[in-house]
């Protein structure tokens, strides 16, 4: 098993109670009273959907011996959003946004600083975030997701009242889209 110090650990357990996430309002439906809080709610929406992406990660009965390198993909690209997100915005409330998504950045982190330790030593290129980013490029652009409203927005609940058949809104670039992105919240 890899990482079972990491399972332990809990911000690892607290993820294992994260609700399901693809059908989740969006952010900005949590903030239509309170629209000055959009980019707290968008933050602990992304750590939400983090939280799935290290459970099924770390997850031993899935990958009893190493993460997949495609969750470890988007976890990084996680990372690197929900980052740049942080250092660019100023939250009306900073302090509780810090103390809901900084220790799950830690967990993050440290699972790709691990991962990468173990590929270099096999020879191999550390972490990228490309991966993901292609798939929700791949999948996204089509029907004008960008990978920042999957971060801090979900445009899969939609998708995901909507279904997909004759009676749906949903086209079959938004089942796409739907199912690309299950795989790594289911």
């Amino acid at each position: 098993m890899a990482f079972p110090d990491l399972i332990q650990t809990p911000t690892y357990q607290q993820a294992l109670r994260t609700p399901d996430v693809i059908s989740r309002a969006p952010a900005s439906r949590w903030a239509v009273r309170e629209p000055y809080l959009l980019p707290s709610y968008q933050i602990r929406e992304a750590g939400f959907r983090l939280d799935h992406l290290m459970r099924n990660a770390l997850d031993p009965n899935r990958n009893p011996e190493w993460p997949p390198l495609w969750r470890c993909s988007a976890i990084k690209a996680f990372i690197e959003i929900v980052e740049a997100k942080l250092s660019s915005t100023e939250f009306t409330n900073a302090d509780e946004v810090h103390a809901f998504i900084d220790p799950r950045l830690d967990l993050a982190r440290e699972i790709i600083r691990r991962m990468d330790d173990a590929l270099v030593k096999e020879g191999y290129p550390p972490i990228s975030s490309d991966g993901f980013r292609q798939d929700v490029a791949v999948h996204g652009t089509r029907v004008g997701v960008r990978i920042e409203d999957l971060v801090f927005e979900n445009p899969l609940q939609q998708i995901e009242e909507n279904g997909y058949g004759p009676s749906s809104t949903a086209t079959k670039q938004h089942h796409e889209l739907h199912i690309a992105m299950r795989a790594y919240w289911s």
